[in-house]
């Protein structure tokens, strides 16, 4: 259970939230970005994976021979699938950056094109340009929109450009899953507060 420190008074409603974890990805839930990985030599491009969905992709036999001690005892984050077929297990950092299972760091752009692992669930994909969208307004937005192109018609520029609206629309229309945590905030003399509202992050 989080702590919340909570202040009341005539301008303003404030409150604290201390340890509210973020929803776990499982298997399930997992999904894929197209990235660009920065090289010293070079910028190669791929999928970025939740390491959840892992098993999909590394044999058991594999996974026994992999040493994650470069990510300090944290299990990867993700699994970076290369378009030359390469793959690595990564922690990825805030602040756009990664550390491969070797230890090296990487800059890395996300270029969008969210997809979830489970194809089930991809319900709503252009047909001409095959992107995924979170609702079929969006998706029909799309098709109206001087957008609907496929990803190997766009340049890395305009593939990042083009990944910022999407989110923010996907957030203004509330198409975004919400990240809610419930909690019960007590009184100082420990009486439960009747519940109002839900708090989202």
């Amino acid at each position: 259970m989080p702590s919340i420190g909570v202040r009341i008074n005539a301008p303003k409603t404030e409150c604290i939230a201390i340890n509210v974890t973020s929803p776990v990805v499982t298997e399930a839930t997992a999904k894929k970005e197209r990235i660009q990985v920065v090289w010293d030599d070079d910028s190669y491009e791929g999928w970025l994976i939740d390491w959840s969905a892992h098993p999909q992709f590394i044999s058991q036999a594999a996974y026994d021979l992999l040493d994650f001690g470069q990510f300090n005892g944290s299990p990867p984050t993700h699994l970076i699938i290369y378009d030359d077929g390469e793959m690595t297990p990564v922690f990825r950092k805030r602040g756009g950056w990664l550390v491969d299972i070797d230890g090296d760091k990487h800059r890395v752009r996300r270029l969008g094109f969210v997809e979830a692992i489970d194809s089930s669930k991809n319900q709503f994909r252009c047909s001409k340009c095959q992107s995924v969208f979170p609702s079929n307004i969006s998706l029909q937005a799309h098709i109206r929109s001087k957008w609907c192109r496929a990803r190997s018609e766009l340049n890395i520029a305009q593939q990042r450009s083009l990944r910022k609206p999407r989110v923010r629309a996907a957030v203004r229309f509330g198409q975004l899953p919400e990240k809610i945590e419930p909690i019960s905030i007590h009184t100082i003399d420990g009486v439960i507060c009747k519940q109002l509202l839900r708090f989202v992050t």
